[in-house]
């Protein structure tokens, strides 16, 4: 085993992309927010949190929660940092906007007083979640306390922070829940070098089932994210808060319009369908007259000097997070 680990480790600057980017970025990140939840995806949460008012609550999926990166790498941490308003980050990974509501009645249940601003995070893979009657919606979080008690959960954390610094490890731990080093559903990503920056992107057969319009289940889902949206903002309205709609860019509608504008990508890598949905939501907050943030073009326009996603993975790098916060911290700074 000590002369695979060493292997790894001397021949990860030579090995093809994708095990390159695992070993060398990902893999050993991984370990950040893997200790951050309890098993899976479930939150570790201290109660000690909900004690003190906080002066906003974020909420959405992985891309909110931050993975890959460290609790003060992540945006909330950085809104605080560069306001001094205190955000609770209550993302939970591999969710939708059921658990969405869920978590900001938690905090409204928990919290001494309702949170003056609410983010409302939405991602690419959210339009397509069942009605909310029809998710399984528990295993969200976890007291912290519980876990301290639990000697299998403690077992787990020990184990995650003695093996996460070891490449072998991850490797395997990755293969065997996933069977490929993508962390999530196969593809054959789409390979791109660009300023000195590696991506490999999705193919537009992976988001075509998440994102497209034409496809009934699609408009069906997009059509109940809507009614999600506002029985959410109802119940922060009613309690005297605020709420911003956030509209999260995959790493695809952020990087592959330039790549195929400037020649890099053929035409049929980016159909007008990526951002079909997202156009729809703009028009659609504004007639509702709902604060919204999309954070396409900001991401756009850093895009081409930044790297703000991992080179396999999906999510924020550090650099992406810094961008989201210095987007929000207006409306932390703003007087609710």
């Amino acid at each position: 085993m000590l002369l695979a680990e060493l292997a790894l480790r001397a021949g990860a600057p030579l090995a093809p992309l994708p095990l390159k980017a695992f070993l060398q970025e990902e893999g050993p990140r991984s370990t950040l927010s893997v200790l951050r939840v309890a098993r899976g995806t479930t939150l570790t949460l201290p109660e000690g949190a909900f004690q003190t008012a906080a002066d906003g609550v974020a909420v959405g999926d992985s891309m909110v929660f931050g993975t890959l990166v460290s609790d003060s790498e992540l945006f909330t941490s950085r809104i605080q940092e560069r306001t001094g308003r205190r955000v609770l980050n209550l993302g939970v990974g591999g969710r939708g906007p059921c658990a969405y509501n869920r978590m900001l009645a938690l905090a409204a249940d928990r919290l001494p007083a309702p949170p003056p601003r609410i983010l409302y995070g939405l991602f690419a893979n959210d339009f397509i979640e069942k009605p909310c009657e029809e998710e399984n919606l528990g295993g969200l979080f976890l007291w912290k306390e519980a876990v301290s008690k639990d000697p299998a959960l403690r077992l787990r954390r020990i184990r995650e922070k003695v093996l996460g610094k070891s490449l072998l490890y991850l490797l395997i731990k990755r293969w065997g829940t996933f069977g490929h080093l993508t962390a999530g559903e196969t593809f054959d990503p789409i390979p791109s070098r660009e300023r000195g920056n590696a991506f490999l992107f999705a193919p537009p057969a992976y988001w075509e089932p998440k994102l497209n319009p034409a496809r009934p289940e699609v408009t069906e889902g997009f059509l109940r994210t809507l009614e999600k949206i506002t029985e959410a903002r109802q119940a922060v309205e009613t309690a005297g808060g605020r709420f911003l709609l956030l509209l999260i860019p995959c790493k695809e509608q952020v990087y592959l319009p330039r790549l195929v504008e400037t020649g890099h990508l053929p035409q049929s890598a980016y159909p007008a369908w990526y951002d079909t949905l997202y156009d729809r939501l703009v028009i659609w907050a504004a007639a509702e007259g709902i604060p919204a943030v999309d954070l396409r073009p900001p991401f756009r326009a850093a895009a081409a000097g930044e790297k703000l996603y991992w080179t396999l993975d999906g999510h924020w790098t550090p650099a992406g997070h810094r961008l989201a916060a210095a987007r929000l911290a207006r409306y932390f700074e703003e007087e609710p």
